[in-house]
C-alpha cells in the first residue's frame, strides 16, 4: 500500500515541479533581456534552481513526515527501508524536473523572441512615419505568458 501511495505522490510531485522549474526559469529569463546567450543560461538556471529547491524542500519534509507518520511509526519496519527510497524518488523527481525545465523554457523564450521578430517585421511594412520627425514608430509588446511583465521593444529601423 505504501508503494502506491509514494508512487502517486512522485506522480503529483514531478508535473508541478516541472511547471514550477519552467515558470521560474522563463521569468527569470525573459527579464534579462532578448536574445540567447549560454553565460546568462547558468545564472538563470541557478536562480530557478534556488527557488524551486527551497519550495520543494518543503514538500519534501512534508511528505516524508506523513510517510514516517502513516507507514514506520508503530510499525515493525525500520525508517530507512521506507524513507530512504522515497527520498531517492523526490531527488530524481527534482532533477528531471530541472533538467526538462531548462531547455523547455529557453525554446519558449526564442520562440517568443522569433514571433516578435515576424511580427516587428510586419508592422514595420505597414507602419506610416511621424509626421514631425519622419521616423517610423517602434514596435512593442509584452512578451508571452507567464513572463508578461517585460516588453518587448523592437530595435530602430535601419536607414534606407
Amino acid at each position: 500500500m505504501r508503494g502506491a501511495s509514494l508512487n502517486r505522490t512522485t506522480l503529483i510531485a514531478f508535473p508541478i515541479a516541472l511547471f514550477l522549474a519552467w515558470w521560474m526559469y522563463v521569468v527569470t529569463r525573459a527579464g534579462n533581456g532578448p536574445g540567447f546567450q549560454m553565460s546568462r543560461v547558468s545564472n538563470n538556471a541557478m536562480f530557478a534552481v534556488s527557488i524551486l529547491g527551497v519550495v520543494y524542500l518543503v514538500f519534501v519534509v512534508i511528505a516524508l513526515f506523513v510517510l514516517y507518520f502513516g507507514n514506520v511509526r508503530g510499525q515493525n519496519v525500520s525508517a530507512g527501508s521506507v524513507l530512504m527510497p522515497a527520498l531517492v524518488k523526490f531527488a530524481v523527481c527534482f532533477v528531471l524536473a530541472i533538467a526538462l525545465s531548462i531547455p523547455m523554457g529557453e525554446w519558449f523564450c526564442s520562440a517568443d523572441e522569433r514571433a516578435f521578430r515576424n511580427e516587428t517585421q510586419a508592422f514595420l511594412k505597414t507602419a506610416e512615419p511621424n509626421s514631425v520627425t519622419h521616423d517610423l514608430r517602434l514596435y512593442s509588446r509584452v512578451r508571452w505568458w507567464p513572463a508578461s511583465s517585460q516588453q518587448l521593444v523592437s530595435d530602430l529601423p535601419k536607414e534606407k
